[in-house]
């Protein structure tokens, strides 16, 4: 069993149960400052008292011992970087990359207290000791033939699908991929869904330059694990650009279709309608005008339908030698959706998190019907997905709404460069 100090802090002794598992039980202990060695095979300790540790709990019997800085504190982690040596730090920052401005520098100012010195700058840390290799140690082992591999965790956005990302590294830094593990019911079905999708996609020769490749999927513990391989290091532009339009035409030309304009509006509609009782009368409303809006400019066209990536943004992209996007996180996958709606996402992410204009010249064309239904099918199937996931608030979906009022009252939508988003089926009435 898991014998946690009393003053972990509950989202890390969350995150800490799924990696940390032997082949015991996991059971948290009551009073973590006891003796450890008696209550089970792992112990976790945090706060001040790990720093005079390593020494004697290695004669307590704990032969394998993992030492993390917590960051950005002990309070409100997110993230565990490991502290085995200089390159395994460097090398484990990599699963964070930062775009707010904020962050970013935080960040750089952290690589330099590392260059500086591996461990005296981590004021609050984590210890994880175990009396047998843990069972994702002896799974990384046996799956890359690693024997001492080396981890960096990722504690995942709290909600229904939060998930731990782990960094698997060599002692010398390099990284041999990345693992999800699922914390929730809910997170499992996410991880699979992403672990099918990649699948799916690796039979298309075209895409492997794009995307990791599956190294490992399956049940785990309850839950669910995908292991998948590193990309390049280099984060992806903020800016839509060649690169962007090169992966997406890709990934259209692996599988296209044309769909009616009234299916889409009726699978938003059902959508919309299941979603009914969580909605305040404003909301209904604007729903309501949005569906009546898109079921008349799509009334008599087919739109472009492809593989869409789903939450296609900055943060999960990297860019390779060769110009090529690499883009990861998968789990919002689907196999038909409007083309454009990535390139929507895109935008739509970088203005609202990021508080940046999008490009004038992808954005200030005039735009056709069908072009600015497309658009306003998108906001309200991004509202719906943020009532799905069950972490819905006003301020969460503000700047869709935002958006949504805008395009009703003023008709016009900003749209993306030479997409071909809808072909009329016949002429319509003048």
């Amino acid at each position: 069993m898991i014998a946690f100090s009393k003053n972990a802090d509950s989202t890390v002794e969350r995150a800490l149960e799924a990696f940390a598992r032997t082949a015991d039980s996991v059971v948290p202990a009551q009073n973590g400052e006891q003796h450890p060695a008696r209550r089970g095979s792992v112990l976790v300790v945090t706060g001040s008292s790990v720093r005079n540790l390593t020494e004697k709990i290695q004669l307590d019997g704990f032969k394998s011992v993992q030492l993390f800085a917590l960051l950005p504190s002990t309070r409100t982690s997110s993230w565990l970087l490991p502290l085995k040596n200089r390159p395994c730090a460097l090398s484990g920052s990599q699963i964070y990359a930062p775009y707010a401005w904020r962050a970013r520098m935080l960040k750089k100012l952290l690589l330099a207290a590392i260059q500086v010195n591996s461990t005296a700058w981590a004021r609050h840390r984590v210890l994880i000791a175990s009396t047998r290799p843990l069972l994702l140690q002896q799974f990384v082992t046996e799956v890359t033939g690693e024997r001492e591999p080396v981890f960096s965790l990722l504690l995942g956005t709290p909600g229904p699908f939060r998930k731990l990302t782990i960094q698997v590294m060599r002692a010398d830094g390099e990284i041999l991929g990345y693992i999800k593990l699922s914390l929730t019911p809910a997170a499992i079905a996410r991880v699979r869904a992403e672990a099918a999708m990649l699948q799916r996609l690796s039979l298309f020769p075209e895409l492997h330059p794009h995307l990791p490749r599956l190294i490992h999927a399956g049940e785990w513990q309850g839950g669910y694990l995908l292991f998948q391989s590193p990309g390049p290091l280099r984060p992806g532009p903020v800016e839509f650009g060649q690169a962007h339009q090169r992966f997406l035409q890709a990934l259209w030309s692996v599988h296209s279709t044309e769909k009616a304009g009234r299916v889409l509006v009726e699978g938003i509609a059902a959508r919309w309608q299941k979603i009914d009782s969580l909605l305040d009368p404003m909301l209904r409303e604007l729903g309501e005008r949005t569906l009546e809006r898109a079921a008349l400019d799509l009334s008599d066209v087919t739109v472009r339908c492809g593989i869409m990536h789903g939450d296609f943004a900055p943060w999960n992209t990297r860019l390779g030698d060769k110009g090529d996007l690499f883009v990861f996180d998968w789990e919002s996958a689907v196999w038909e959706a409007p083309i454009s709606w990535d390139v929507f996402h895109f935008h739509g992410q970088i203005a609202s998190l990021l508080k940046k204009k999008t490009n004038g010249s992808s954005f200030l064309l005039p735009e056709s019907p069908s072009t600015r239904a497309s658009f306003l099918l998108y906001l309200l199937s991004s509202i719906c997905h943020s009532f799905e996931a069950g972490s819905c608030t006003r301020a969460g979906i503000g700047y869709w709404l935002t958006i949504l009022q805008e395009q009703l009252s003023r008709g016009q939508v900003a749209i993306p460069q030479s997409l071909p988003l809808g072909r009329p089926t016949r002429k319509r009435n003048q």
